[in-house]
């Protein structure tokens, strides 16, 4: 059976309703998939932020323990390793932007 213009645009526009309210159940639920998503990062972050943080700071303290000679003179290997290669002091704050939150 033929359908008249009017009832073809209707039908489509019915189709048209139909889709559009199948698409905003999909951005809402995708958005709710998205907060939890941001919640589980953001105390994912906090978490190894602080089990990170808790023995570097005892490494970085140590190191600079070390590198002021409060145990004694060091050998001359050492001064050289705790300038540079293995107990290097980092740039304030700047090797943990974006990974460790201030």
């Amino acid at each position: 059976m033929k359908h008249t213009p009017e009832e073809e645009i209707a039908r489509l526009n019915a189709e048209l309703e139909r889709l559009k309210q199948d698409r905003d159940r999909d951005v809402a639920n995708l958005m709710q998939v998205a907060k939890a998503a941001i919640a589980a990062k953001n105390g994912f972050l906090t978490n190894m932020s602080h089990e990170l943080r808790t023995p570097l700071t005892a490494i970085i303290g140590f190191s600079e323990l070390l590198s002021d000679q409060h145990f004694g003179k060091l050998r001359r290997l050492e001064p050289r390793q705790l300038r540079g290669r293995f107990l290097g002091r980092p740039e304030p704050r700047g090797w943990r932007r974006g990974v460790l939150p201030e």
